[in-house]
Parts: structure tokens; C-alpha cells; sequence
């Protein structure tokens, strides 16, 4: 899968589009939260739409005016696997490994060893 990279407000958005059972309007997702005004919405999910990360799904009501209702076209999880390609998990890790101390480092090492087996357990 392509990365599709998101910035905060699209992450933001694409968050509160995951977590939902149905599919929303932008009003809607404004109302979800607090610093999300309508007029960024609609700009933000002008871009989603573009780079086909939200498709929409429905036409209903907000109040009297006909509205589009958005779902995500892209799972949390698709999206979290397409952040980790070679270079994404490198990049992680190195910065993980970095901030960790050496309890953690140590488990990490564990768990290498532990896998190594069991990979060598299967090739044999």
C-alpha cells in the first residue's frame, strides 16, 4: 500500500471518522470536537476527498439542508501498517531505541532472541 501520510488536523478528523459507527457530515465532525471549526472541516475534508482517504457515503438532513455524510476509505489499521514500510520502522525504531533505557532495551533484546528461535525452530 502507497504511504498516505496525514497531517494532525487530517489525523484529527480521519480519528473521529474511525470511531464512528455511521457515517457523518462535516458539521457533525465539527461537533466532535472542541478546536475542529466547520470551515476547516470542509477545507479538510475537501483534501481527503482529493487523496480518496474519505469517500461520500450518504446524502441526509442537517436540519433542513441536504448534506453529505463521509465515511473513512482507509481503516486505522491499513493506515498504521502503511506508516511501518523499511523506512517508517527503521525511523521508529531509532528513535525509540533512542528515548529507552536499558530495562527496556534489555526486553527488546528478549524478544529478538526469543523470535530468532522460533524462526530457527521452523527452518529446521
Amino acid at each position: 500500500m502507497k504511504e498516505k501520510r496525514l497531517t494532525s488536523r487530517e489525523a484529527d478528523i480521519m480519528k473521529i471518522l474511525w470511531d464512528s459507527e455511521e457515517a457523518l457530515s462535516s458539521r457533525e465532525i465539527s461537533k466532535k470536537k472542541e478546536n475542529l471549526t466547520l470551515n476547516t472541516v470542509q477545507a479538510t475534508m475537501r483534501t481527503l476527498l482529493k487523496r480518496n482517504l474519505v469517500i461520500a457515503d450518504s446524502i441526509g438532513y442537517s436540519g433542513t439542508v441536504l448534506t453529505r455524510k463521509y465515511i473513512s476509505n482507509l481503516s486505522e489499521e491499513d493506515y498504521y501498517e502503511s506508516l511501518m514500510t523499511k523506512k517508517g520502522i527503521s525511523n521508529f525504531l531509532t528513535n525509540f531505541i533512542g528515548k529507552s533505557d536499558n530495562a527496556e532495551l534489555d526486553k527488546i533484546e528478549d524478544m529478538i532472541k526469543q523470535k530468532k528461535k522460533e524462526i530457527n525452530g521452523l527452518e529446521k
